[in-house]
């Protein structure tokens, strides 16, 4: 056998078919070669690296290092901070140093950290074997061989430099060599494309090592291109439109960067796919065990509760999911009022609640202080006892190699000597077998397609068009700075330890770039596509010697520079296009026109929905009509919104316990016992300030509202009160914050809201209609006595917002209309909508062209003060139907 050998050709190579036509030799790089070697010598095939394995040595790594690491050797700090993830690194120098011909005995001058490899080494403790022990295991073998005179090839032909390779691998060739086999170097590649072309000139300066060739020599002839676009999609459809041009023979791609991009296009251009299999973190059993596991600890993180809940694979039915992830989404946190009445009304629609208890409200561990391995380990069990009973009925691979991963986890804990795990302890050992993700299938290798390598040093064949993808800065591997100093690596090569140089690998890199141009024989063209995934791509560092070696000024290098448009004017290749044009944007429409009758409902209001009924009737129609709901993924509440939730439950809950007028500590004590079940963001590492100062501000807030309630002689009647009322042929339905009664048996409407500028706006401009709802409903209630005063409570500020300074005790208030007039506006406007929708036409406010809304239900001009209008864009500030009315394309044109 002769197999060509290569650091790179560990994967898809342009070497399995000869130039004749017929089944070339094996083609393998490190890895390959490795497990054919160990099969001809009778050792134990070493499979491909697993990210289950690498965990597995990993973890055993780690145990000897915990039982060396008070000798304060150099990682010893590092180890008491982060286990696994300095175990992880000093084993990747320890592999590295056993590649390069390391024997695991102590270096002669080699200073502390050597010795303590050394030491590490010489440890008793079983370590799995990596990719580099089998490496060893072979050269011993070879020595024996050796005496026998028994060649395992006949030749290996290597295509890189021999210096390029680690040192153990040069004496695994050196021992083959003196075996009897042949250690070839393949000839180097000599161009060989048309005289005269601006492809062959490269050749040309590339093979002389000189930049002598005058920018005036490059034509443009398309032999040499840089192909331009402005994002890798319309640089993937480019390229699929050459391939159909070119026709045969097919091009050989080398595939950097994004692969997916490139698939999708050829296949939409009726070519065979290349096919891309890749891993990823995201898939959802890997969430689903991740957040399972995370959520052994407190504090809770709200975020990962709702990422289980929006898991299509999960341990929760569709029902479940939608219910809790909305109740998460009004109150971020686990076991208060709103997660309890969501689980009820899911009881009563006869779905079972026993996976919430048994999978979301289990007991958990502090995550500083850790859990306990034994039960970390019975919770991962669990979580792999039930993917396996979903492996049946998903038939999903990734089902599969995520119950592979779990069973791993389990038995790293199985095998884990600490009695507990902290929280960053157990995410690191998940971290450990999950990193690498689990590959699925993007798209399908398919029969006849196109030639293609992953590195330009897997063309090791000449072809006549050569198509370098992604020829960007993002698409190259350049080597790591050495890992060890001046004075290890010279002790190191004095005991026959040899490393790789950086600058060594830096170089062998380069020329494998040089040489598959140099394969290239009618066409190279590279692929600079000049946005991926919304990051700005960099030209590949090869581009700049091209460049320099052309010696190409801005009018040369425009002449091989082709654009996407230039294909498409067909300015160098004819290729089939077809103009399309592009589908307009949504109209923004004024007004829409449905059916009469479909708009109006049943007739039932809340004060938000009457609010949103007068700022935009299509958004009322959209999100509040019965019947008609807008899907939205829930979303966690962040700084205003989620302390608002709060303040409003802390009123309620010292309301109804009658402890309003508490002192300080009892009021941040009731904080403490809220927090966890509406607003358990604040909890997590890292919020500790914000929660301080939440906690001074919502303690202020209430004392300053019972100082009001106590000064004024006002009492609470009730709390979160639900309102009904018929008015106007309508229902008016509502839950109100805090009903007083004052002094003189009045009622009193109370509205708690976190800030006071928009709301302070309202009254002035006499808009605050949540205010003059509750106030109609109570009055509707009670209509023989006069309407309740009415006020807001900013939480923020500690201070009343009222236009009746004289029924809240105040000497000072806000200058505007009594709330009594916003009710009647709001008698004659509603009607006057309800019937505009009645007749199938649907007003839509804060467009460019939008008629006000008086204007559009037909209410003269002369009447328009008695009706209520809200300013144009007033319902669109938090509005998120922008790309339905149209607004969101105004805003582009």
């Amino acid at each position: 056998m002769r197999p060509l050998v290569g650091r790179r050709l560990d994967g898809a190579t342009l070497a399995l078919v000869d130039e004749l036509g017929g089944v070339g030799t094996p083609c393998w790089g490190p890895t390959g070669l490795l497990r054919d070697l160990s099969l001809r010598l009778g050792l134990p095939i070493k499979s491909a690296p697993s990210s289950a394995q690498d965990a597995a040595r990993v973890a055993a790594f780690a145990r000897r290092m915990a039982r060396l690491v008070a000798r304060e050797a150099f990682y010893a700090k590092s180890f008491e901070m982060d286990p696994i993830g300095t175990a992880e690194m000093v084993l990747s120098w320890r592999d590295t140093l056993v590649e390069a011909g390391w024997d695991g005995e102590r270096v002669a001058g080699g200073g502390p950290r050597l010795d303590a490899l050394a030491e590490l080494e010489e440890h008793d403790d079983p370590l799995p074997s990596g990719a580099a022990d089998h490496l060893a295991a072979a050269e011993v073998a070879l020595l024996m061989l050796h005496q026998q005179h028994r060649p395992p090839y006949e030749s290996i032909e290597i295509t890189d430099d021999i210096d390029a390779w680690p040192g153990r691998w040069r004496r695994v060739f050196s021992l083959l060599q003196q075996a009897g086999t042949q250690i070839l170097r393949p000839s180097e590649p000599s161009g060989g494309a048309e005289p005269g072309s601006d492809l062959d000139h490269l050749h040309r300066v590339l093979l002389d090592g000189r930049g002598a060739t005058p920018s005036s020599e490059v034509r443009g002839d398309g032999s040499l291109v840089f192909l331009e676009a402005p994002t890798t999609q319309q640089a993937a459809d480019t390229v699929a439109a050459l391939v159909n041009e070119w026709g045969s023979p097919a091009p050989v791609f080398i595939r950097g960067g994004e692969r997916s991009a490139l698939d999708h296009a050829l296949r939409a251009h009726g070519i065979a796919t290349l096919g891309d299999a890749r891993p990823s973190r995201d898939r959802a059993a890997i969430q689903l065990v991740t957040a399972l596991v995370d959520l052994a600890f407190a504090p809770l993180d709200p975020h990962r509760v709702l990422e289980l809940f929006d898991l299509t694979f999960s341990p929760f039915v569709a029902p479940v999911r939608r219910s809790m992830a909305r109740a998460l989404a009004d109150a971020p946190g686990i076991g208060d009022v709103r997660w309890q009445s969501a689980k009820r009304r899911l009881v009563e629609a006869g779905h079972s609640i026993a996976p919430i208890e048994a999978w979301i409200e289990r007991a958990r561990w502090d995550g500083d202080h850790g859990a306990p391995t034994a039960d970390l380990l019975e919770l991962v069990e669990r979580i792999g006892l039930w993917l396996q009973s979903h492996i049946a009925p998903t038939r999903s691979e990734v089902v599969v190699a995520t119950l592979e991963r779990c069973a791993q986890l389990a038995d790293l804990l199985r095998r884990e000597e600490r009695p507990t795990l902290p929280r960053i302890a157990m995410r690191r050992l998940v971290d450990l077998v999950f990193s690498e993700g689990i590959s699925a299938s993007v798209s399908t290798e398919q029969c006849g397609r196109p030639h293609h390598v992953d590195h330009p040093g897997a063309v090791v064949l000449p072809c006549s068009n050569l198509v370098w993808w992604h020829f960007v800065a993002a698409s190259t591997r350049l080597p790591h700075r050495a890992r060890f100093r001046h004075n290890e690596l010279t002790a190191l090569a004095a005991a026959g330890v040899r490393l790789v140089a950086p600058e060594t690998l830096l170089a062998e890199e380069a020329w494998q770039w040089r040489a598959a141009a140099l394969r290239a024989r009618q066409r190279l063209v590279m692929v600079v596509p000049a946005w991926n995934r919304g990051e700005r791509m960099a030209p590949h560092p090869f581009h700049d010697e091209i460049v320099a070696r052309l010696m190409l000024d801005e009018r040369a290098l425009g002449r091989i520079t082709v654009s996407g448009a230039d294909v498409l004017a067909r300015r160098h290749w004819h290729v089939d296009v077809e103009h399309m044009a592009p589908l307009p944007l949504p109209a923004a429409r004024p007004a829409w026109h449905v059916s009469p009758g479909i708009t109006i409902g049943d007739g039932s209001f809340t004060p938000r929905s009457l609010q949103t009924l007068v700022e935009c009737p299509l958004r009322w129609a959209l999100e509040h009509r019965p019947g008609q709901r807008a899907r939205r993924v829930p979303a966690i509440p962040h700084g205003a919104q989620v302390n608002g939730l709060l303040a409003h439950r802390l009123v309620q809950y010292l309301a109804q316990a009658g402890s309003l007028n508490a002192d300080p500590a009892t009021i941040r004590a009731a904080i403490d016992r809220l927090v966890p079940g509406i607003a358990a963001q604040l909890l997590l590492p890292g919020m500790s300030f914000e929660l301080h100062q939440l906690r001074h501000q919502l303690t202020v807030a209430v004392m300053a509202l019972a100082r009001l309630l106590e000064a004024n002689a006002m009492t609470i009647e009730a709390v979160e009160e639900d309102l009904a009322a018929a008015w106007m042929g309508v229902n008016l339905v509502g839950r109100l914050d805090l009903r007083l009664r004052r002094a003189d048996g009045r009622d009193a409407v109370l509205d708690l809201k976190w800030g006071r500028g928009k709301h302070r706006k309202d009254l002035e401009t006499g808009r605050a209609l949540q205010l003059a709802v509750y106030a109609l409903a109570l009055h509707l209630r009670a209509p023989a006595g006069p309407a309740p005063s009415t006020a807001y409570f900013a939480m923020a500020q500690g201070t009343l917002l009222t236009t009746e300074p004289g029924a809240f005790g105040l000497r000072e208030s806000v200058n505007g209309p009594p709330v009594g007039e916003a009710i009647e506006r709001l008698a004659r406007t509603v009607p006057a909508v309800r019937t505009t929708l009645a007749a199938g036409t649907i007003p839509v406010t804060g467009l460019r062209t939008s008629l006000p809304l008086l204007e559009a239900i037909g209410i003269p001009r002369a009447e328009r003060e008695q009706h209520l209008e809200l300013e144009p864009g007033d319902g669109c500030a938090h509005c998120s139907l922008g790309a339905v009315c149209g607004r969101d394309w105004e805003e582009l044109a």
